[in-house]
């Protein structure tokens, strides 16, 4: 839903495509394409009148970020093809083709038109605003169909939950007919509602499609992988196994509270001869069963059926839920306890932390019918729909993750069945020695308070308790606390490297560009891990000198200078990442300023050329100059020059006055006495050009238009005094000071209301001010003579900016040669001992300050069913990461007692050795977004293992279960 919003705010720094609000901010002077528009022959919208692709950008960017807000029952959003969308993204900033009309036909049912099922948010579509859509198909015309959608409320009266209607319940009508036509080939009317529709909204739709008159009728909503036709006989109707009829007694219930809030096909059968048709045909099937001597096989067949062995529907998108489901009720303890109905006594309603006991009755409602043998396979709706009201994330239909579904699942179980009505307060002691008897009495202590405020089935049956050790780095106070899990979470052991290649830019301008291969053993290495890793590759000093950048077509996009910041966090594998030895660090430089150089080509010789018209070369450059410098305008040319013969092999550059001089057509020391008139002869190496942004500390320039720009030489400095001091919203300092006064940074185009200025009567006289950002317009001929890329003779420059030095990893992907990871070694990494981040450090009651403890972490208590999380997901970037190697598992005699300290402590004996069993896998296949669940479980009654992939099942072979897909490994403790 947020895709356009959440691109145009600060934390956004993807390029390729570029977010349509932040192509709203790049000025036109990118490219002189830039004004380039749209043709009739191009599309089929109103060319003529269609704004250029600069104004486009503009009107988009406001249209984006001035979208209303969201606003139940309103029709104020546009569903919007996520390939074309791209292909718009990458025309707007100049990288791709025109991308033609607004095609919708990637997202569309030829068939009927409707939007395809099962897409993902940013993935196949986005979600725009109605305003911005119309703009779209007025300029490019519209191939396919439209996707207008509405906001609804699914949340309650307290507790409002606002989203946009992707795919609103849509219904196909089967009418149940006596004289069906088996080879008929009409499809199915449809009606479409809304989730906050009524089921009488349902059935007075329903009539008014069908043209029924009264209401004797009824609605069966069925699940079958077969499309049925527009009728349908009683006959072929009885034999379909998954159907139930729609619930009509409360007619005002949402078709949320229903369960009927997504698409699914229902059979309408009305009454006959005061008489339902379905009830005669089940009378009269099983009349003929009775006479029919074969009856008793297919009885048989049917209590010969193994139970357990029924699948669960994909009601879209559900398949995390499913496979969560069948390994959770594949668990013998707990299908019994439901089973048998035993949960009914411990049932607590009154719980302000459950769910009024409704969670614990659709779960005891759902595993009925997964061990019926009425069923083969079974739609979970109204479980969903539960669910959904009491947990906003798994409302909808998009694709979740099944550790966080199953979590919240065990967890509203436990509530719902939680044997304590009074929850007492207790407080849990502290531990500061290693004494055994100690740790002993403390662990047994804090399972005993644990059991005061929580005592159920989930409890006796899922929760462990593990014991955390934290040492002071400096006092080596121990401080030792015991937490209960649920599921305990293992990292896998795979060395994760970061890799990058970067531009070093020397300080020295006698030394070439460098491009370094980072390559860093850490994942979780910060930007200043990378500035130390370059200072000790380039042999620089001081790290501190070093100024990370990120640069995009020619120009600085963003400046990285928080050095504590991560690197996954901030750059992403397409990022230009760009490094400037500065003379000394910022932070020791009060006096200095800092200053972004661009680099243009200009076809005309003439300073007053539109700067629309210029192309970029080069890539930026940094120049740091002194307090004494900024006041005098030869001084800075001449730093400009100087840094400029770093990339030419023209030795005289620096010394230049003019192109002629270059080449020794005119004396070197050209004075301001010199004619006029031969003054107008000479051609300028480049004019510098001054810019000044109000918002940025240090502008990158984005917001940057030709009338913005201005000679340094006839800059009005009197009047910089108005706008000399500097914003604030871009941190140019080390970033390790205190976070209380970090100040968050704005990503380019995206700027906070200017400064308060304070009136001051002090004139200034420096031509550069902390702010300021230049531009070197260099004529066509000074550019070609300077930075040729292949000089005719030796009096022409060289152009040295692709000339660099090569530094190559030592490291890269040394160690990781192919290695089989077992369960043991994820364990092994679990309890492996770990520095405290600095973002999270402990308090240490010794020193009383805060501090980077060392961690440790064991498990104290194992549980009865030990669930194991593989942590496939890294969740530190922008999208997450997943590691798909393969960890092998033990299927049968898996011994934890070494590994469970209550074990160890008490001298427990081998006949009572911690031995678990397989019981079940939560697999994941794929990718985040377009990813797939299925799950093994082993049924408690055949003990065989079975696959279940939605409503497919299927036996399979116990080492067939080990897979790299594990996600979640269910192990159940083995009985003496």
């Amino acid at each position: 839903m947020d895709s356009l919003s959440d691109s145009s705010t600060s934390s956004y720094h993807g390029k390729r495509p570029r977010s349509l609000s932040d192509d709203s901010q790049v000025s036109s002077n990118m490219d002189d394409n830039f004004h380039k528009s749209l043709t009739p022959e191009k599309s089929k919208g109103n060319a003529q009148n269609t704004p250029s692709v600069f104004e486009q950008k503009e009107i988009i960017g406001d249209l984006v970020n001035n979208q209303p807000d969201l606003e139940e029952g309103r029709t104020d959003f546009y569903i919007l093809s996520y390939s074309w969308y791209e292909m718009l993204c990458s025309y707007l900033s100049e990288e791709g083709p025109f991308p033609g009309e607004v095609d919708q036909e990637d997202i569309m049912n030829f068939e009927d038109g409707s939007l395809k099922s099962n897409l993902q948010e940013e993935i196949d579509y986005i979600i725009i605003s109605k305003a911005l859509w119309d703009a779209l198909t007025e300029w490019y015309g519209l191939k396919g169909n439209e996707f207008p959608r509405e906001t609804v409320d699914l949340g309650s009266e307290y507790s409002p939950h606002l989203v946009v209607e992707v795919y609103p319940p849509s219904f196909s009508l089967t009418s149940l007919s006596l004289q069906s036509d088996p080879y008929e080939t009409h499809k199915p009317l449809k009606i479409t509602l809304s989730s906050k529709s009524t089921l009488d909204d349902l059935f007075e739709g329903v009539k008014y499609t069908l043209s029924i008159s009264g209401d004797n009728f009824r609605l069966w909503r069925v699940d079958t992988e077969l499309p049925l036709q527009r009728t349908i006989d009683p006959s072929s109707f009885i034999k379909i196994s998954s159907k139930d009829v729609v619930e009509s007694l409360d007619k005002e219930k949402t078709l949320v509270e229903s369960g009927m809030d997504s698409s699914c096909t229902l059979v309408v059968e009305c009454m006959h001869n005061e008489t339902w048709p379905v009830d005669r045909a089940l009378r009269l099937q099983f009349l003929i069963r009775q006479r029919d001597q074969q009856s008793s096989t297919s009885v048989e067949t049917r209590e010969n059926k193994v139970l357990g062995t029924c699948g669960l529907n994909n009601l879209g998108n559900t398949c995390y839920m499913n496979s969560a489901l069948q390994c959770l009720t594949h668990v013998r303890e707990l299908r019994d306890f439901f089973v048998s109905d035993e949960w009914k006594d411990q049932v607590n309603e009154s719980n302000p932390l459950g769910m009024s006991g409704q969670v614990a009755g659709a779960f005891a409602s759902l595993i009925k019918s997964l061990y019926s043998p009425d069923h083969t396979s079974f739609a979970p709706r109204q479980f969903k729909a539960i669910i959904g009201r009491f947990n906003h994330s798994f409302l909808g239909y998009g694709q979740q993750d099944s550790q966080e579904f199953l979590a919240f699942l065990l967890d509203g179980l436990h509530e719902d069945l939680n044997r304590i009505y009074q929850k007492p307060y207790t407080s849990k002691p502290d531990l500061y020695e290693l004494k055994e008897e100690k740790i002993r009495d403390t662990a047994n202590e804090c399972w005993r308070l644990h059991k005061l405020r929580n005592d159920s089935i989930i409890v006796d049956l899922f929760q462990g308790m593990y014991r955390s050790t934290l040492v002071c780095p400096e006092c080596k106070t121990v401080s030792i606390t015991f937490d209960p899990f649920m599921d305990l979470t293992l990292p896998l052991p795979v060395q994760q490297f970061w890799s990058h290649p970067v531009v070093f830019i020397p300080c020295d301008t006698t030394r070439r560009p460098i491009t370094i291969e980072v390559v860093l053993e850490n994942r979780s290495a910060t930007i200043g891990d990378l500035v130390k890793y370059v200072a000790s590759k380039v042999g620089c000093d001081d790290y501190r000198k070093i100024f990370v950048t990120e640069t995009y077509r020619g120009r600085f996009y963003r400046f990285l200078t928080s050095l504590t910041k991560s690197l996954l966090m901030e750059i992403s594998e397409e990022d230009e990442i760009y490094l400037y030895e500065l003379e000394k660090p910022v932070n020791e430089a009060s006096d200095d300023i800092v200053i972004p150089v661009y680099h243009t080509i200009s076809p005309s010789t003439n300073s007053s050329s539109s700067y629309l018209d210029n192309h970029d070369f080069g890539y930026p450059f940094i120049l740091q100059l002194k307090n004494e410098e900024v006041g005098d305008a030869r001084e800075i040319e001449k730093k400009l020059k100087t840094k400029y013969s770093q990339f030419t092999t023209l030795n005289t550059l620096k010394d230049a006055e003019c192109l002629e001089s270059l080449h020794g057509d005119m004396d070197k020391d050209l004075t301001s006495n010199e004619d006029v008139n031969h003054n107008e002869t000479k051609t300028p190496l480049f004019y510098t050009k001054v810019f000044h942004d109000r918002y940025e500390r240090i502008p990158t320039g984005w917001n940057m238009h030709s009338t913005s720009l201005s000679l340094l030489t006839e800059r009005d400095v009197e009047s910089l005094q108005a706008t000399v001091e500097p914003s604030t919203n871009v941190d140019y300092f080390d970033g390790d000071e205190d976070d209380s006064q970090a100040v968050e940074e704005t990503a380019p185009g995206s700027y906070p209301d200017p400064p308060k200025l304070e009136e001051t009567d002090q004139k200034n006289s420096n031509l550069l001010v902390q702010g300021d950002l230049l531009v070197c317009e260099w004529p066509e001929t000074s550019q070609d003579s300077v930075f040729n890329e292949s000089p005719s003779n030796s009096e022409t420059g060289r152009s040295l900016w692709s000339d660099m030095e090569r530094i190559m990893s030592e490291t890269k992907e040394e160690g990781n040669h192919p290695h089989t990871i077992t369960l043991d070694d994820c364990l092994n990494e679990f309890e492996k001992t770990e520095q405290l981040g600095e973002e999270d450090p402990w308090y240490c009651p010794t020193c009383k300050d805060f501090r980077r403890a060392s961690k440790e972490m064991r498990i104290w208590k194992s549980p009865e069913i030990l669930i194991f999380h593989l942590k496939r997901f890294s969740s530190e970037r922008r999208f997450r990461d997943k590691i798909d190697e393969l960890v092998e598992f033990p299927i049968e005699s898996f011994d934890l007692s070494n590994r469970t300290e209550s074990q160890k402590f008490n001298n427990v004996d081998d006949r009572e050795k911690c031995l678990y069993e397989l019981c079940a896998v939560d697999n994941h296949y794929g990718g985040l977004g377009g990813g797939h669940y299925t799950s093994f479980a082993r049924n408690p009654d055949d003990n065989q293992f079975y696959c279940y992939d939605d409503s497919r099942v299927s036996p399979v072979k116990p080492e067939e279960t080990i897979t790299s897909a594990a996600y979640l490994l269910f192990y159940r403790r083995k009985s003496a």
